[in-house]
């Protein structure tokens, strides 16, 4: 969303407003500066994703001192264990890490992106660490069950408006041969038929 939209919602707001920052990492831009104007917004964010450091289960929040007060007041005492603070701690410490983590994992996404519409799926941009593309045919189900037969692991949600949609995270480079050598595979096996 644009940050005016965001403001807007903020003001029309009596409570708090929680932004759901997750793959902010990933991001061109994100709501941190409607911090100094608003003290009913509260920013969620993890360790998960741009730090690569899903298993050590860590979020935080950034707000206001009000809205810290509150969350203080109702949260339990010991929610994240001493060996969790040292190692969130030596992240946070080690931003050239986290920076070039994050340039691999763009650069990547933009090479998987071209790539994709290469073979015919239409991939919008992505501001996360994932991608989700669209494929009319063969079937977005089968290509995943086609996947999974390879042991490539992709996302498939049977819902409406996914249904036609795969979502692909972003993984190392030759995951991202493997994955697009099977659907060049499996596109060019449909287009025969």
């Amino acid at each position: 969303m644009d940050l005016d939209a965001v403001a807007d919602l903020a003001r029309s707001l009596r409570g708090v407003l929680l932004i759901d920052e997750a793959y902010v990492d990933f991001s061109e831009r994100n709501c941190l500066p409607l911090l100094k104007n608003f003290d009913n917004i509260a920013i969620l964010r993890t360790l998960s994703k741009g730090y690569s450091l899903a298993g050590l289960r860590f979020g935080f929040v950034i707000a206001s001192p009000r809205i810290i007060e509150a969350i203080f007041k109702v949260k339990d005492s010991y929610n994240v264990n001493a060996v969790t603070q040292v190692a969130a701690q030596a992240a946070f410490a080690d931003q050239d890490y986290f920076r070039e983590n994050v340039r691999k994992v763009v650069a990547e996404r933009r090479r998987l992106t071209d790539a994709l519409r290469g073979l015919g799926f239409r991939v919008p941009d992505s501001q996360t660490n994932f991608v989700l593309a669209q494929i009319s045919s063969p079937p977005a189900r089968q290509v995943y069950e086609l996947l999974q037969q390879r042991q490539i692991f992709v996302r498939y949600f049977d819902y409406e408006g996914l249904k036609d949609k795969l979502r692909i995270s972003i993984g190392t480079p030759q995951q991202d041969d493997a994955l697009l050598a099977a659907l060049q595979e499996i596109v060019s096996q449909e287009s025969k038929l």
